[in-house]
Order: C-alpha cells, then structure tokens, then sequence
C-alpha cells in the first residue's frame, strides 16, 4: 500500500513534460530579454551616432565596414569554437562579401524594391539565417549564443544598414561608376589594366585622407606617422605656413 501510495503521488509523464515545457519557454524567454537589452543599447547608441554625422556617408560607411569586419571575426571565433561547422560559415562568409560589404561600397545609393540589389539581399539573409537555424551544434544548449548570433549579427546588421541610409533622395545617389555589383567590380579589376590603376589610386586617396585626418585629431597619431613617412613633416610644415 505504501509503495502504492508514493506511486500515485508521483506526477505523471504528461505533467512532468508541461513542467519541462514551461522551464524552457522561461529559460528562452529570459535568454530573449538579454539578448534584446545590448540590442536596444546598441541602436540607441547607433542613432545618436547617425545624428552627429548625419551628412557624412564616408564616416557612416567606415563605421559600418567595422562593423561587418568585426562580426565575420565573430563568426569565425564560434566557428573554431565547435558552435558552428565550416559549411556555415561558408555560408556566412558569401553572405558578408557579396551582400553587406557590396552594399557598403555602394552606400547610399537607393535601389527599388523589384531591383536585383534588393533580391540579392534578401536571398543572402534568408540563406544565412537557413545556415545558421540548421548549422548551430547543440541548439539546445547553446540557446542563447544562437538567439544572439540571430539578432545582432544575421538581422542586426540590415537593421544598422536601413538607419543609416539619408532620407533625403538628393543624398541617395553615389558617383559614377560606384554603383556596381561586386561580382562587376571583380571582373573588370581582373581584365582591365586601367580599372587596377584606377583602383589603387582610389585606395591610395583614402588611405592619405585616413592618415591625415587621424593626425589631425591626435598628436599620438601624428608622431607615429610622422616618424614612419619623411614625406609627412614637410606636409604639415607646409600647411602650417600656409595657415
């Protein structure tokens, strides 16, 4: 009878699974509230950085080049880490080439909704998210590194992307010859002498701009590049006089 007694005041299989259910719903739904916390930082802190450089693309497309550099290194950590295999970060490696880093070389200039920019985005974030819903080992253990890796990676980069873009048409236009498909730009660097030296004087206009603009805004920076060029002290002389 006693034996009889503690078995029927043991809860049955139904029971114990509801409770099970419901211990996982609320580990989700926390894992969930923390992953959206930082989010909401982030893009509070994304638009007032939109605000302060609102009319000056190049600064917002340097910002979101680290951006997108600094999440393929994410990626490629949870990678050596066993979280995710190979075949997706593939995956997530195209995603970020072909798909955010053509689009940042192409901001901001617009694109209409049946263009094939638009479908090529929204092909390469649907495969990426396929990717990683079926690539993550260990789903349920590792809940929370997926929710994450969801929302402030895969979806959270277009979201920083779409604040970014000027709501003013006349600023949603780039140069010419700007606005072209990465796979485009390839080609002709491949078989085009002329569009590699045009390329590298491109790079070589940025990278003196980036130089001169750090000196300008640290004394640290300026020692160092002075010390590394012989051609940066005379240039500073000059501007100097001619100040």
């Amino acid at each position: 009878r006693r034996q009889f007694f503690f078995r029927a005041a043991r809860p049955s299989s139904p029971a114990r699974a509801m409770a099970a259910a419901a211990l996982l719903s609320l580990h989700a739904l926390g894992a969930l509230l923390l992953v959206l916390g930082p989010c909401a930082v982030v893009v509070c802190l994304w638009g007032a950085y939109l605000d302060r450089h609102e009319h000056n693309p190049a600064r917002i497309r340097a910002a979101l080049l680290l951006l997108l550099a600094g999440a393929g290194c994410a990626e490629f950590w949870l990678c050596l880490r066993g979280l995710t295999g190979w075949k997706t970060l593939l995956v997530a490696a195209m995603a970020n080439v072909w798909g955010g880093l053509d689009a940042l070389l192409r901001f901001p200039a617009a694109h209409s909704v049946e263009s094939f920019f638009t479908a090529k985005q929204l092909t390469l974030l649907v495969a990426k998210t396929a990717a990683y819903c079926c690539g993550v080992m260990g789903l349920r253990e590792n809940g929370f590194a997926f929710l994450a890796l969801l929302l402030a990676d895969v979806w959270g980069l277009p979201v920083l992307y779409a604040m970014a873009f000027p709501m003013d048409p006349s600023e949603q236009f780039v140069a010419d010859g700007e606005d072209v498909d990465l796979l485009v730009r390839v080609w002709r660097l491949a078989v085009s002498a002329e569009e590699r030296k045009a390329c590298a004087r491109a790079c070589r206009a940025r990278w003196y701009r980036g130089l001169a603009r750090a000196s300008e805004n640290s004394a640290v920076a300026r020692f160092a590049i002075c010390a590394a060029s012989r051609g940066h002290p005379r240039a500073f002389r000059r501007a100097g006089r001619s100040v």
